[in-house]
Protein backbone atom coordinates (compact mmCIF):
# COMPACT_ATOMS: atom_id res chain seq x y z
CA UNK A 1 0.00 0.00 0.00
CA UNK A 2 1.39 3.99 -1.17
CA UNK A 3 -0.21 5.36 1.88
CA UNK A 4 -3.57 6.80 -0.44
CA UNK A 5 -4.19 8.09 -3.60
CA UNK A 6 -1.91 10.34 -5.67
CA UNK A 7 -3.46 13.61 -6.16
CA UNK A 8 -2.69 15.90 -9.26
CA UNK A 9 -3.44 19.48 -9.51
CA UNK A 10 -6.19 20.50 -12.45
CA UNK A 11 -6.84 23.91 -13.16
CA UNK A 12 -10.47 25.89 -12.62
CA UNK A 13 -12.87 25.65 -15.04
CA UNK A 14 -13.78 28.60 -16.93
CA UNK A 15 -17.34 28.57 -14.86
CA UNK A 16 -15.41 28.78 -11.47
CA UNK A 17 -13.20 32.04 -12.93
CA UNK A 18 -16.47 33.74 -13.81
CA UNK A 19 -17.85 33.05 -10.59
CA UNK A 20 -14.89 34.46 -8.60
CA UNK A 21 -14.52 37.54 -11.08
CA UNK A 22 -18.28 38.29 -10.50
CA UNK A 23 -18.46 37.33 -6.55
CA UNK A 24 -15.20 37.84 -5.24
CA UNK A 25 -13.55 40.43 -7.26
CA UNK A 26 -16.42 42.25 -8.89
CA UNK A 27 -15.04 45.93 -8.68
CA UNK A 28 -18.24 48.25 -9.64
CA UNK A 29 -20.21 46.10 -7.29
CA UNK A 30 -22.90 44.74 -9.37
CA UNK A 31 -23.09 41.22 -8.10
CA UNK A 32 -26.53 40.26 -7.83
CA UNK A 33 -27.32 43.04 -9.53
CA UNK A 34 -26.50 42.34 -13.34
CA UNK A 35 -26.68 39.66 -15.44
CA UNK A 36 -24.35 36.74 -14.80
CA UNK A 37 -21.94 37.63 -17.76
CA UNK A 38 -20.44 40.86 -16.50
CA UNK A 39 -17.13 40.07 -16.42
CA UNK A 40 -17.20 37.47 -18.52
CA UNK A 41 -14.62 39.16 -21.18
CA UNK A 42 -11.97 38.86 -18.29
CA UNK A 43 -12.64 35.41 -17.55
CA UNK A 44 -11.02 33.51 -20.46
CA UNK A 45 -7.78 35.93 -20.51
CA UNK A 46 -7.51 35.66 -16.84
CA UNK A 47 -8.05 30.78 -17.23
CA UNK A 48 -5.33 31.29 -19.86
CA UNK A 49 -3.39 32.74 -17.32
CA UNK A 50 -3.47 30.27 -14.92
CA UNK A 51 -3.05 27.55 -17.20
CA UNK A 52 0.36 29.30 -18.75
CA UNK A 53 1.82 29.04 -15.05
CA UNK A 54 1.11 33.40 -14.62
CA UNK A 55 2.40 34.30 -10.82
CA UNK A 56 -0.23 35.85 -8.64
CA UNK A 57 1.46 39.39 -9.68
CA UNK A 58 0.62 38.71 -13.56
CA UNK A 59 -2.45 37.84 -12.75
CA UNK A 60 -2.95 40.64 -10.19
CA UNK A 61 -1.66 43.20 -12.35
CA UNK A 62 -3.83 42.04 -15.52
CA UNK A 63 -6.97 42.81 -13.15
CA UNK A 64 -5.73 46.07 -11.89
CA UNK A 65 -5.00 47.06 -15.58
CA UNK A 66 -9.02 45.89 -16.05
CA UNK A 67 -10.08 48.14 -13.10
CA UNK A 68 -8.41 51.55 -14.20
CA UNK A 69 -7.62 51.17 -17.74
CA UNK A 70 -10.61 49.78 -19.14
CA UNK A 71 -12.90 50.37 -16.39
CA UNK A 72 -11.67 53.72 -15.57
CA UNK A 73 -11.76 53.18 -11.99
CA UNK A 74 -9.44 53.92 -9.44
CA UNK A 75 -8.63 50.56 -8.85
CA UNK A 76 -7.79 48.48 -5.89
CA UNK A 77 -4.12 46.41 -6.51
CA UNK A 78 -4.43 44.77 -2.84
CA UNK A 79 -7.48 43.35 -3.39
CA UNK A 80 -6.40 42.40 -7.53
CA UNK A 81 -4.02 40.60 -5.30
CA UNK A 82 -6.18 38.75 -2.99
CA UNK A 83 -8.53 38.08 -6.28
CA UNK A 84 -5.43 36.58 -7.98
CA UNK A 85 -4.91 34.54 -5.11
CA UNK A 86 -8.02 32.69 -4.78
CA UNK A 87 -8.10 32.29 -8.50
CA UNK A 88 -4.83 30.14 -8.02
CA UNK A 89 -6.18 28.19 -4.35
CA UNK A 90 -8.27 26.99 -6.79
CA UNK A 91 -6.73 24.98 -8.43
CA UNK A 92 -8.42 21.74 -7.69
CA UNK A 93 -6.74 18.98 -6.35
CA UNK A 94 -7.84 15.59 -7.20
CA UNK A 95 -7.30 11.77 -7.32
Amino acid sequence: MTGGPQFRKRPPTIEVVKYILLHAWDPINVAGECPDDEYDAYAAPVLAMILDQKTESDIADYLFKVETERMGLRGNAQHCHAIAAKLLAHRNIAP
